[in-house]
């Protein structure tokens, strides 16, 4: 009887301070946190386009997912794995322009990875800001400055492809 109590004080609790903190911290763990994106979004790569919030997000996405090349497989090679000679067939790896890691319309948030130059696990935060008028501002953020600029110029130039740059 002791133990039931204790849970339903420890669900009261819960129910009253609120479980945002618990939220994120099992976001910590899960790896989809933003919460240091976040923090650095006073450094962010910023562009105003003419179009709304879900259109650029959208567009983001379509780009992301689109794949960008076909890479031949590595063909295996017998002698470095001590079996004899066989036939490989090349079959095409696809290559996409970012890895979505994240996607939150909720929160108007996607993390990418995969930027070019960067270490592959280098999250990058997108942010988008609905304005008046149509207008989206789409903030590009990341712990590491070169991942940033790159993804940037990545998301501005094919944003700017499909929207006009209000700036």
């Amino acid at each position: 009887m002791k133990n039931y109590k204790m849970l339903l004080t420890l669900i009261a609790v819960l129910g009253v301070s609120g479980c945002a903190s618990f939220r994120e911290e099992a976001k910590l763990l899960w790896g989809s946190s933003t919460s240091e994106l976040e923090s650095v979004r006073n450094e962010a790569s910023r562009s105003t386009f003419s179009c709304s919030w879900e259109e650029c997000f959208n567009a983001v996405v379509k780009y992301a997912n689109v794949p960008t090349a076909s890479l031949p497989e590595p063909a295996l090679h017998p002698e470095t794995m001590n079996q004899t000679a066989v036939a490989s067939v090349e079959k095409p790896i696809k290559v996409k322009n970012l890895d979505l890691f994240l996607q939150d319309r909720e929160r108007r948030v996607i993390v990418v990875m995969g930027i070019p130059g960067s270490v592959n696990t280098t999250e990058v935060g997108l942010f988008f800001t609905p304005l008046d008028n149509r207008k989206t501002l789409v903030e590009v953020t990341s712990l590491s400055t070169s991942a940033r600029v790159r993804a940037a110029d990545i998301v501005f130039t094919e944003l700017g492809k499909q929207f006009t740059v209000v700036n």
